[in-house]
């Protein structure tokens, strides 16, 4: 058959159903993802047929290299980025294919081995736009790129972050608004999207809010929402207990209930899109390794459990761990920058199978 472009199911269930079961035939090559109206299926390889964990890993380095390793850990997903200045570098209309072909042929061998993909489109616009964009030019091509990025992809991306924490100064350089409607708008009227004709049901569009640093998160949030919460389909937060001083502290995830009450205020799906603890001093891998246990284990999972259960249609979806191989002195890794695991490793490989069915999973 090839690949699906979409599967359509007539309307059979009673109003205010919460569980249809639907038997799918497919052929024993088949593997790969497939997403309708809320519930996602996954096609895994000969061996692999469970449900996929709701957690991601994010991919700095070549997530080809990584592609082995993300499906060692466990994970459901691969976040990373499809960096504006590297698809669009010289001018306007003018792409990498080099580049965009490397994307595909990851794409398809993510999906052979079940791992979804979640990309953040444009990358951090702080650091990844290109040096010809300005302020006055931004809005028009902004929304061209993310059409491209549709178009290109969009019939094998699910998930898409739309820029990355905006509301934190280093990262923000244009109009939040903006940078939602134009992204969402421009993702929506691709062709590989548009021709489907139920784009809703196709891709998701995800805003991440940094809980550090001097902004107000609630506020920022609750702003994007009263001025783009047509183009937002997850509201998501990234949250680093006891990473830097001055909070937030360890064990400190009373975010997840502020973001829940958020969600099912506006009528949203809930993520964390990144989180973890660094091996910098004072932290060795030790104190990673607990760290997985004293806030994965014993704060984040009974919560979503509970919030999951009870609030379904609000649901937290994806939960991301930043990241998956350290870079330089970036020492948020899993496993070092030559690929070598940490002490965590394992300790967080055995918690992400958790993750996993109802009320994680439908």
């Amino acid at each position: 058959m090839g690949i699906w472009d979409y599967l359509s199911i007539e309307k059979v269930a009673p109003s205010n159903c919460e569980w249809v079961w639907v038997e799918l035939e497919s052929l024993a090559g088949n593997v790969g993802a497939a997403y309708f109206d809320n519930v996602e299926l996954m096609l895994a390889p000969s061996g692999l047929e469970t449900d996929s964990s709701i957690w991601a890993v994010t991919v700095h380095t070549d997530p080809a290299i990584t592609l082995g390793e993300t499906s060692d850990l466990g994970v459901g997903h691969q976040r990373f980025d499809f960096p504006w200045s590297s698809f669009e570098p010289a001018q306007p209309g003018s792409y990498d294919w080099g580049v965009i072909g490397g994307w595909r042929a990851h794409l398809r061998n993510a999906n052979q081995v079940g791992i979804d993909v979640l990309a953040i489109v444009g990358g951090s616009l702080g650091t990844a736009t290109p040096t010809w964009v300005n302020e006055g030019n931004f809005a028009n091509e902004w929304f061209a790129f993310c059409t491209f990025v549709g178009r290109e992809f969009g019939a094998s991306v699910f998930w898409y972050q739309m820029a990355n924490e905006q509301n934190w100064f280093p990262h923000q350089r244009f109009d939040d608004a903006t940078v939602f409607n134009q992204c969402f708008a421009g993702i929506s009227a691709s062709d590989s999207v548009s021709d489907l004709g139920h784009r809703t049901s196709f891709f998701r569009s995800i805003v991440n809010a940094a809980t550090y640093g001097p902004s107000c998160w609630t506020c920022d949030l609750t702003d994007w929402l009263g001025s783009a919460s047509a183009s937002i389909d997850v509201v998501a937060i990234d949250h680093y207990p006891g990473e830097w001083p001055g909070g937030p502290y360890d064990e400190d995830w009373s975010h997840l209930d502020l973001l829940a009450g958020i969600a099912i205020a506006w009528g949203k799906l809930s993520s964390v899109m990144e989180t973890g603890r660094s091996t910098a001093s004072p932290c060795d891998q030790n104190c990673q390794a607990n760290w997985v246990l004293n806030n994965i284990h014993d704060h984040v999972r009974p919560t979503v459990y509970a919030h999951n259960a009870d609030h379904w249609n609000n649901r937290y979806v994806l939960l991301g761990w930043y990241k998956l191989r350290d870079t330089g002195d970036n020492v948020f890794g899993l496993l070092i920058e030559g690929g070598t695991p940490k002490a965590a490793y394992a300790t967080f490989r055995s918690e992400a199978s958790t993750y996993t069915g109802p009320p994680f999973h439908s």
